[in-house]
C-alpha cells in the first residue's frame, strides 16, 4: 500500500525539448517560427540533469516503501505521421564538428524527408522504468511511466545559390 502511494506521488521531470536547429532561433521569413531542414539530421535531446533516477519514499509507523523511476529511453515523435524514434540516453546538442553526418554514439536524431506545408508538432518523451522496495526487503516493479513535452515548428527546404 505504501509503495502504491509513493508511485502515485512520484513527480518526474519532462524532457527539456532540446533540438538542433535550436527552437529559440526561428526563421525570420516565417515570423521567427522555429524550424528544421528537410533531408538534414534534426538532433533532439533533453537536459542530462533531468536524466537521473528519481525516488519517492512514503513512511508510516516505522515502515516505508521507496519507489524509484529510472529513465530508459528518449523518444521523439516527429509529428509528420512517421513512427517515433528512440534513443537510449538524453542525447546531446549538435556541434559544429558533427557537420551533416548522421547522429553518432550518444546522439539522437531524425531526418525529415519532405517539406511540410504547415507547422507540425514534435513530441519528446522520456520513458521511465519503475521499481520499489520496502523496509521489510520486499520489492517489485510498477508499470513504466512517460513524461512528454511538445513544440510546433516548420520543416523547410534550404535554397543554395552558387555564384561563379
Amino acid at each position: 500500500m505504501l509503495a502504491e502511494q509513493a508511485y502515485a506521488e512520484l513527480v518526474l521531470p519532462k524532457p527539456s525539448l532540446g533540438r538542433s536547429p535550436d527552437l529559440a532561433k526561428g526563421d525570420p521569413a516565417q515570423g521567427g517560427r522555429a524550424y528544421t531542414v528537410v533531408n538534414l539530421w534534426t538532433r533532439y535531446f533533453s537536459d542530462p540533469a533531468g536524466w537521473v533516477p528519481t525516488s519517492k519514499t512514503v513512511k508510516l509507523r516505522g515502515v516505508f516503501a521507496t519507489v524509484t523511476a529510472t529513465p530508459s529511453a528518449l523518444l521523439f515523435d516527429p509529428g509528420d505521421g512517421n513512427a517515433a524514434v528512440s534513443c537510449p540516453g538524453p542525447g546531446r546538442p549538435w556541434r559544429e564538428s558533427d557537420g551533416f553526418d548522421p547522429p553518432g554514439a550518444g546522439e539522437c536524431g531524425y531526418q525529415y524527408r519532405k517539406v511540410e506545408a504547415k507547422p507540425i508538432t514534435g513530441t519528446e518523451s522520456i520513458s521511465w522504468s519503475v521499481t520499489w522496495i520496502g523496509s521489510a526487503g520486499a520489492g517489485g516493479t510498477f508499470a513504466g511511466l512517460t513524461t512528454s513535452a511538445s513544440s510546433d515548428f516548420l520543416v523547410e527546404q534550404i535554397q543554395i545559390v552558387v555564384k561563379r
